[in-house]
């Protein structure tokens, strides 16, 4: 899963610096299309650094029982669990300022559209993802969302 989740992560660097900046959309889509990309790049980059401090924390114990992270570590996993459904709200904006370009709605409508999406997701995310966790103290693993 590490080696998966550092790919995905070269990958979404190169294909968005080879190919955004040459597509033909407007920039809010393009705004859009990059914050789909981060969040490719995020979630990859955070899979690949838990499964290295999991891969780290088993390898160090004295036994398997001592195979414990800090739960603070563990919001690297509910990002990586709940950013998926971001892609939802991502694409909805993306169909969304693509309406609105169709049928010649002002710059200004476009765009604001495009960031509300995603600060929708933003907050939501934060809302679902830390409301109930108590970070103190140790845990043998992480639960996921």
């Amino acid at each position: 899963q590490f080696l998966f989740s550092f790919a995905s992560v070269i990958l979404c660097m190169y294909t968005a610096r080879k190919y955004v900046h040459k597509s033909l959309f407007e920039s809010s889509t393009k705004e859009l299309i990059v914050a789909v990309y981060i969040f490719c790049t995020i979630h990859g980059g955070v899979l690949a650094v838990l499964q290295m401090l999991h891969l780290a924390s088993r390898y160090t114990a004295s036994i398997p029982c001592d195979a414990q992270i800090i739960k603070k570590l563990c919001i690297l996993r509910m990002i990586a669990t709940s950013s998926v459904p971001g892609f939802c709200i991502l694409q909805a904006g993306i169909t969304a300022q693509r309406f609105q370009s169709t049928f010649n709605y002002s710059y200004l409508a476009q765009q604001i559209t495009a960031r509300v999406c995603i600060m929708f997701y933003s907050a939501i995310f934060g809302f679902v993802a830390f409301h109930r966790e108590p970070l103190d103290g140790f845990s043998p693993y992480c639960r996921s969302l």
